[in-house]
């Protein structure tokens, strides 16, 4: 797996010479967008730009709620609020627990994305194993403004 400092640097689509996936390899998520591809894919950089560079001194999860930019916390619920008919909405802080520092266990990073049209965007992911839990990189992508995401 790509460090996590490779990682923030992918976000922006750099690639470094002689990079190869790891083991398990890239796995491609279709993001379908309603003719917003390139505004949906901005706000997920944004978001992941934020959350990934706290390497040391982790907010609390009060502080994550001015952190991140608003329009997101906006999609998430709070965690008191969560009933059984939000299952699909993720609270900030559930979220945000998926991206700590040392929680080197994360079973994917960010490799590279692409805007095929305005409705598409399609992101590679380096992943670890197989299955792999993805959902909070599939709520940042709901609440950036896409209608679904395949992997």
């Amino acid at each position: 797996m790509i460090s996590a400092k490779l990682e923030r640097v992918r976000l922006d689509s750099i690639r470094l010479p002689d990079e190869t996936p790891g083991e398990f390899g890239l796995v491609t998520v279709i993001v379908a967008c309603p003719g917003n591809a390139h505004e949906v894919l901005e706000k997920v950089r944004e978001t992941l730009r934020i959350v990934m560079g706290h390497d040391a001194g982790w907010p609390t999860d009060e502080e994550w709620l001015t952190i991140l930019p608003s329009w997101f916390v906006s999609q998430c619920v709070s965690e008191q609020a969560h009933t059984p008919e939000m299952m699909d909405a993720w609270s900030v802080d559930g979220w945000v627990y998926w991206f700590r520092p040392e929680d080197e266990d994360r079973s994917w990073r960010w490799w590279d994305a692409s805007v095929i049209d305005a409705d598409t965007i399609n992101i590679q992911i380096e992943v670890s194993d197989w299955p792999f839990p993805w959902g909070a990189l599939e709520w940042l992508l709901l609440a950036s403004g896409a209608t679904s995401a395949e992997v």
